[in-house]
């Protein structure tokens, strides 16, 4: 699991929020935000919801990181890249009779 620090800064990344940015938004120093990111602080409950918020994800995404998912064994090269949202499955038949 990745710490709360490289979790925030993820999301705050993904949003396009520079930390001066989100301090804008939250009311959070921007020394405090760097701080955090950098693992010197760790934010309370306050911090994290102002976050969240800011970020448009909830604290439990901030909480738990949900890391790309990675397809490893025989069918990597079937289901393909997962980049483009696009579901790909393997049919048990060869054609469907309508």
């Amino acid at each position: 699991m990745q710490p709360i620090s490289r979790r925030l800064k993820f999301y705050r990344e993904k949003a396009n929020l520079s930390p001066s940015a989100l301090s804008m938004l939250t009311g959070i120093d921007v020394s405090v935000i760097l701080d955090i990111e950098k693992g010197r602080l760790r934010p309370d409950m306050e911090v994290l919801t102002a976050f969240a918020h800011a970020c448009d994800v909830s604290v439990d995404e901030l909480l738990v990181f949900q890391a790309e998912p990675e397809i490893k064994g025989p069918h990597k090269d079937t289901f393909g890249s997962l980049e483009d949202d696009t579901i790909y499955f393997e049919a048990p038949f060869d054609h469907i009779d309508i």
